[in-house]
Formats: structure tokens, C-alpha cells, sequence
């Protein structure tokens, strides 16, 4: 009405034809070349409104489409996949293993873990999704979470548990063991009722011998294992202390073993092209069951074959003597370069006896070594697998407040001198007395923090290891650095820690060649003959300080994930 006023001369249908052609932007339509100031006004003001009406509309359209699409991705809805790969339940492991994941699909170039990975536990799936885009930043894993209960088969459905490949089942943590037993036992009942694919595999995380009374998941496995072949099952006691312990127990009677664990267990950020050594697990071939391990171990050239699990009892054996039998359906224990590495000979290569030189059975050296053991419950756990790794004639001194000294003696075994210290682990005067063999000591083992929070043991293990470096650097009649050896959960810690070892050990060096420096120009000044020059002396006061302490740091959660990750199929 408007622009007919405003033309003038206008009829009803072309001045609604005009407005409505530059309202929708029409083809062929033009606001240009109006029959008055007053119409090209009102065909400018009809134009804005509609690019307005336009912006407007798609603004809404995208913020609507956008909210579906990110309804999709945040839904519960179950997942539609096929051979991949589930995990099960949530604890401080679950994103260590992702990252574990990530790591094996970068460094086998894509070909393992090459479809999603779906985590499914009773868990908010914001959170989990927030943890996993922080954790797996710069990967190209991809993670599908879904908010569930794991033990009701109507909600193992999201995740589409019947479709896949393996299923990882995590220890449920937050529980108490016995529920945790039993919720990992309805879990694999309900995988059992589930049927799932031909040569399913489940990998069953479980906190080994510290909660060996509840049986109810022992008793699950065998169920699963019973089915007519869907089931390929393995158990892992990853999921407590027992397995990290024992690493612990190794690495303090030969420091460096750390970085051999390492490389075994952990998949490492490698480029395509080289080669890594994990371990793999594989059920022995039909033509090897029932025949001698050095047969079976010989059929395996590009790989080495190191023990086996029994189909019976989850038992692992290692370096079993050549004339054991392995049974069938056993799992062989690999060390390979890759999981096509696995391949059988029809026959057994044959090799020349070779005979080795030196005493058979021939010890590692005695070592004197220290725990400072931060928790009293956590004390005997630490100290049964040192004993049971300990040589003959080495001592062992532990540190603790309010320990059970009776259940700590009892551990000890033949050959083996134990001492139990009552006191502050971190107190300067308990580190500086005698009792705490210091002086003596080849190595300090941290243990007892698992209990804690994070970034709590972490800052004790730094207050530790500063206090042992101080106290190590006063041991003037010390022939080797003091070996320290920690676990930690965060990799920042670790720099920390390297950069402060470091740190002392160039000042120590620089101290040490000043005052060489000194002397020898005060020397120099006496008129004295001088064997060597400043510079000279200096040069070797500097090369003659040894660091007072060697780390030998451990990650847990890294290392447990890692064995979880290679159990698991490429």
C-alpha cells in the first residue's frame, strides 16, 4: 500500500508483484529506476527487511539443525558398528588405555584399532566425553561414549557389545571388592547370554590375589569359556597392586629395568616405519598342542615365544623348562614386533645346542635396600614382592608408621635380613639414624601412595626425592649413586623431577671445581710447585662428583593399560 501511494500511478497487482519480486530478492528484480524518490525509499526500506526475514530464518534453521546434530552426538542411542572394539566400566585406567590405543593405531600405521572404540559405563556421558577429547587431543582414535550400565544386557546394547570384535572389561574401582566381583561377574554373564560373535574376546581386568576370595568372577570366566567357541576370554590382574608391585620389586634389585618394562609393555609414539617389541597373546595352533615348549617356541621365527597361560587356571608361565607340555587352547605369551608376527611354522626350525658358560643359576649381587613406606595397609603388599625377588644375603629396611610388625616379619624368607623402622617416612631424623641403613643402601623404594590423590603422591615423591639427594650427596664414602625408585601419575612430575636431579648435580660439579680452582691458585700464588693448572684442576674435581641419586621412575596406569592394549587383537 506504501509504494502504491507512493508511485502514484500504480495499480493493486503491480504494486504487489513489485514489492513482493524485491522482498524475496527474485530474479530480474531491481530497486533502481523508481518513478519517485518517495517509492525508491520504501522499495529500499521493503528490500532490508527482507535480507532481515532472511538472516533471521537461517539463523534459526542452523541453530536447529546444529542442536540436532550435537543431540546425535552427545544421544545415548545405541551405536551401530560392527568388529570393534568395547570398554567396559570406568576407572583411573580407562583413558590410559585409550591413549594406549591411540598410540598402537599411530604406530601400526592404521591398520590396528581401525574401527571406533565404544566406552559404555554408569557414567555421565558429558563427562566422559569432556576427558576423552582432553586426553586424546591430536589423535585420530575415535571414541564413542555411552551412559549405561554395564551389567544389564538391555544396556549393553548401546554399545553394540554383541557386534564386536574384543571387549576390554575394567575393574570397577569405586566399588567395594566384593561388589566389584559381582558386577563384573553379571557382566560377563550377561556377555555369555548375549552369544556375540564367533571368536569374541573378552579381556577381563581384575585386582588379582588382593581380592582372590570373592570367586564370583573366576566362576563367570569359566561360564564364558564354556560356550560353544564365541568366547575367547583372558584375565589380567592389572587393576591393583600385585602386578605393579612386582615391576617395582624388579626394577629395585636391577635399576634400569624400568625403561625394559617400558618398552615392552607400553605402546611408544614411534614413526610408521620402526619397529617396536610389545607383547601379544595368541592361542597356540592346533599342530603344537599337547607338544614340548621347545618345540613350540622354535615354530615362531619372527617372534619370541616367552610362556604361556593356562586354559584352566589363568596361570602364566614363564620360561617353562623345554620339556613341558603345553596344553590346548593355552595362550602364548609373545614378544613381536607387530601382531602379524604370530605366523606358526608347520615344523619346528632346528638350532645347534649351545652351552653356557659360568655357574648355572647364578645370583644377582646382595643389595641393601630401603622402603619408605607411606601407608601401613599398603606396607606388606610392597614388602611380599620384594622378598619374593630379593637375592639371598640382601638386606631389606623398611620404614613406616605404626607398622604391623608381626605380619612383616612373617613375610621374610630364608637368607634375608629385615628390618621394620617405626617412624615418619619424609622425617629427616628417622633418614638420618642409623636404623634406616642410608648410608648402606643401594636403593630407596617409594611405596604406600597409591591411596592418595594424584597430585598428592606426586608432591610427596618430589619431597622425597629431595630430601634423599641432600642426604645421598653428605655420603662421602658412597661409591655409586643412590637409586630411587618411585612411581608417578602425571608426566610433568617426572620432568620436575629430572630437571631437579639435574639441577644439584651441576651445581654440585660447579661447587666442586670452584673449590678445586681455588686451591690450586692459592697454591700457584705460594710459590709452590703446581702439578696442574686452575682450569686443569677444576676439570677434574668436575669429572670426579657422581650424581647422588639415579631415578628410576615408574607409570603405573601407563604400564598396566599397556598390558590391557596388547592382550587385545590388533
Amino acid at each position: 500500500m506504501l509504494y502504491r501511494r507512493a508511485a502514484g500511478d500504480c495499480s493493486w497487482s503491480e504494486a504487489l508483484g513489485r514489492t513482493y519480486s524485491v522482498l524475496n530478492n527474485c530474479p530480474g528484480s531491481s530497486v533502481e529506476s523508481e518513478r519517485s524518490f518517495a517509492a525508491d525509499v520504501v522499495l529500499h526500506l521493503v528490500y532490508l527487511a527482507g535480507l532481515f526475514t532472511f538472516a533471521v530464518v537461517l539463523g534459526i534453521i542452523t541453530d536447529d539443525i546444529g542442536t540436532h546434530v550435537d543431540k546425535v552426538r552427545r544421544g545415548n542411542h545405541p551405536v551401530i558398528e560392527q568388529n570393534h572394539t568395547v570398554v567396559l566400566n570406568w576407572n583411573q585406567q580407562t583413558l590410559p588405555v585409550l591413549q594406549q590405543i591411540a598410540k598402537a593405531r599411530h604406530e601400526s600405521g592404521g591398520t590396528m584399532f581401525n574401527v571406533p572404540i565404544v566406552v559404555l559405563a554408569d557414567k555421565d556421558k558429558d563427562e566422559m566425553d569432556d576427558q576423552v577429547v582432553e586426553e586424546l587431543e591430536g589423535t585420530n582414535l575415535r571414541v564413542m561414549t555411552r551412559s549405561g550400565n554395564p551389567a544389564k544386557p538391555s544396556e549393553q546394547k548401546r554399545a553394540s557389545v554383541a557386534t564386536a570384535d574384543t571387549v576390554v572389561l575394567m575393574w570397577p574401582s569405586d566399588l567395594s571388592p566384593a561388589d566389584a566381583s559381582a558386577q563384573q561377574a553379571a557382566v560377563l554373564a550377561a556377555l555369555k547370554t548375549a552369544g556375540g560373535v564367533a571368536g569374541q574376546k573378552i579381556v577381563v581386568q581384575s585386582a588379582g590375589q588382593e581380592v582372590g576370595e570373592y570367586d564370583a568372577v573366576q566362576m563367570a570366566v569359566d561360564l564364558a569359556r564354556s560356550s560353544t567357541g564365541s568366547h575367547d576370554v583372558a584375565s589380567l590382574a592389572t587393576a591393583g597392586n600385585e602386578r605393579i608391585n612386582q615391576i617395582i620389586a624388579q626394577v629395585a634389585n636391577q635399576p634400569g629395568l624400568e625403561d625394559v618394562f617400558a618398552d615392552l609393555l607400553e605402546y611408544e609414539e614411534r614413526d610408521v616405519t620402526e619397529r617396536g617389541a610389545e607383547f601379544y597373546l595368541s592361542t597356540v595352533p592346533e599342530h603344537l598342542e599337547g607338544r614340548p615348549f621347545r618345540e613350540v617356541r622354535r615354530s615362531f621365527p619372527d617372534s619370541v615365544v616367552v610362556g604361556w597361560i593356562s586354559p584352566d587356571n589363568d596361570k602364566l608361565h614363564l620360561n617353562s623348562r623345554d620339556t613341558t607340555l603345553v596344553p590346548g587352547n593355552a595362550q602364548l605369551v609373545f614378544v613381536a614386533g607387530g601382531s602379524t608376527e604370530q605366523q606358526a611354522l608347520p615344523e619346528p626350525y632346528e638350532v645347534n645346542n649351545v652351552r653356557l658358560g659360568g655357574r648355572r643359576g647364578k645370583h644377582l649381587p646382595p643389595r641393601n635396600i630401603t622402603m619408605l613406606c607411606f601407608s601401613a595397609e599398603a606396607a606388606a603388599s610392597a614388602l611380599k614382592s620384594l622378598v619374593e625377588f630379593t637375592t639371598r644375603g640382601s638386606t631389606i629396611t623398611i620404614i613406616c608408621e605404626s607398622p604391623d610388625t608381626e605380619a612383616l616379619t612373617a613375610l621374610k624368607r630364608r637368607g634375608l635380613k629385615l628390618n621394620v623402622v617405626n617412624g615418619n617416612p619424609s622425617s629427616r631424623t628417622i633418614l638420618e639414624s642409623k636404623a634406616s641403613r642410608l648410608q648402606q643402601a643401594n636403593t630407596v623404594v617409594l611405596c604406600g601412595l597409591e591411596h592418595r590423590e594424584q597430585a598428592a603422591a606426586d608432591m610427596q615423591v618430589v619431597a622425597s626425592v629431595l630430601q634423599l639427594q641432600k642426604l645421598a650427596s653428605e655420603h662421602k664414602k658412597r661409591k655409586q649413586p643412590l637409586a630411587v625408585v618411585a612411581t608417578l601419575n602425571s608426566p610433568a612430575t617426572e620432568d620436575v623431577l629430572w630437571h631437579t636431579t639435574l639441577s644439584f648435580y651441576a651445581e654440585q660439579r660447579a661447587a666442586a671445581a670452584a673449590e678445586a680452582e681455588a686451591a690450586a691458585l692459592r697454591k700457584q700464588g705460594s710459590g709452590r710447585k703446581v702439578v696442574q693448572s686452575p682450569e686443569e684442576a677444576a676439570a677434574a674435581a668436575a669429572a670426579g662428583v657422581q650424581p647422588a641419586v639415579s631415578l628410576h621412575l615408574l607409570r603405573p596406569d601407563e604400564l598396566m593399560s599397556g598390558m590391557l592394549t596388547q592382550v587385545g587383537p590388533g
